[in-house]
């Protein structure tokens, strides 16, 4: 586990937000756009990533 990890995990409570957006600039103008975030109530990092859709192919052995 990473030290940033490990410490935010142990200062205290934290969220997680996930939402759809279709690129990664609006994705970070809607999460710096959040009042919380503007008021520097909460804290807010992005992580984008994509879903990897279930295949019951991709589950067999050979």
């Amino acid at each position: 586990m990473s030290t940033d990890v490990r410490r935010t995990l142990t200062m205290g409570s934290f969220g997680i937000v996930l939402f759809n957006a279709e690129t990664v600039e609006e994705a970070r103008e809607i999460m710096l756009n959040d009042p919380a975030v503007k008021n520097k109530v909460f804290r807010a990092e992005l992580f984008p990533y994509k879903i990897a859709r279930f295949d019951p192919n991709n589950a067999k052995w050979d």
